[in-house]
């Protein structure tokens, strides 16, 4: 429920705001943010054979996506708080 109100809150600040390019761009900043986050959680829980199995743990290809995705979004999201901030 909180990621269906996290996803609505912009869409619906809009309607308020002066700037709505700024808020898009904000938006897109708050979820490269998180999704890094995501990816590691992933990482880290589906490479435990522990915990999903032998036959459901990632490969070596999934973890180094996984990682890309880490690095990708990390530097995509400094960068937009750069842009916001500079």
């Amino acid at each position: 429920r909180l990621y269906l109100i996290y996803m609505a809150f912009p869409c619906m600040m809009m309607l308020y705001v002066e700037r709505p390019i700024w808020m898009v761009v904000m938006y897109a900043a708050v979820s490269s943010l998180f999704l890094p986050f995501l990816a590691l959680t992933l990482l880290f829980m589906n490479s435990r054979a522990k915990w999903v199995g032998p036959t459901n743990c990632n490969g070596p290809i999934t973890n180094l996506l996984l990682a890309s995705a880490v690095i990708l979004f990390l530097y995509l999201g400094i960068d937009a708080l750069l842009f916001l901030l500079g």
